[in-house]
């Protein structure tokens, strides 16, 4: 039984052929836009560690604002 009847063999080769080609080059562009995505992710990931400092480092100077004002409140 023969899979795709009427082609030839040169035909079915140059079919499969052309196929495998297309198949690849799929796959390349799709790695390449997970690459893009992933230096895109990393990135992010940088920002969102450095706002994370800048929060850590408010939330410490509210905490020593209020100490800071409560020992104010205590002299007055």
């Amino acid at each position: 039984m023969r899979i795709l009847g009427t082609r030839d063999d040169n035909r079915l080769v140059s079919d499969v052929v052309a196929l495998s080609v297309q198949s690849g080059a799929s796959i390349a562009s799709v790695g390449h836009r997970l690459i893009g995505k992933s230096h895109e992710v990393q990135v992010l990931r940088a920002q969102l560690m450095a706002e994370q400092n800048l929060i850590d480092e408010y939330q410490c100077d509210i905490k020593r604002l209020k100490k800071n004002r409560a020992k104010t409140a205590e002299k007055n």
